[in-house]
């Protein structure tokens, strides 16, 4: 279970529905494995650092990506990563050597 806290309220989601959290001006948006989006009043720095879950990592500094979503990372783009298969998302050149090894870790246990 993932909590949440906003100005306004506290938040509580199963970690599994979560495919990614994407940064916009303000608010952050939440990826739900059903389709639909939730959009919040809260940073995506201060989700990263209220989230107690080794299935979330930072791929570029507007998403916080849930690890067992990830599909793949295409051989023809590199700079991207598949979620569910649905979502093509760009991998930071900073973070993509660390995202390859903590995937890699990921899928070991």
């Amino acid at each position: 279970m993932i909590k949440i806290s906003t100005d306004n309220e506290v938040l509580f989601f199963k970690a599994y529905q979560i495919i990614c959290f994407e940064a916009k001006t303000k608010t952050t948006i939440i990826h739900f494995l059903n389709g639909k989006t939730s959009e919040i009043n809260e940073s995506i720095e201060s989700i990263e650092k209220q989230i107690k879950s080794n299935d979330f990592i930072q791929i570029n500094q507007s998403h916080l990506i849930n690890v067992n979503h990830i599909t793949g990372i295409p051989s023809h783009n590199p700079d991207f990563i598949e979620l569910n298969k649905t979502l093509l998302l760009p991998i930071s050149n900073e973070q993509r050597k660390i995202i390859i090894q903590l995937i890699s870790a990921h899928l070991k246990t």
